[in-house]
C-alpha cells in the first residue's frame, strides 16, 4: 500500500513530461506546416516580375525595361 503512494507522484511527473513532449512535437510540426504553406502561398500569389529569388531586384518598373538602341 505504501509503495503505491510513493509511485503516485512519479506517475504524475511522468505523464506531465510525456504531455509536454507531445505538445512540443506538435508545435514543431505545426510550425513546419505553416512555413511550407506560407512558401506555397507566396509562390502562387506573386504578381510582380523579377528574378524569382524574392529579392525585389526587378520589382521596379524601370529595371524591367531594356534600353532601346537607335
Amino acid at each position: 500500500m505504501i509503495t503505491g503512494l510513493i509511485h503516485y507522484p512519479l506517475l504524475i511527473v511522468h505523464y506531465t513530461l510525456k504531455a509536454m513532449q507531445e505538445l512540443i512535437i506538435f508545435l514543431v510540426f505545426a510550425s513546419a506546416l505553416a512555413y511550407l504553406g506560407r512558401r506555397i502561398y507566396r509562390s502562387f500569389s506573386k504578381k510582380q516580375a523579377g528574378c524569382g529569388k524574392g529579392c525585389g531586384c526587378a520589382a521596379d518598373a524601370k529595371a524591367t525595361l531594356l534600353p532601346t538602341e537607335k
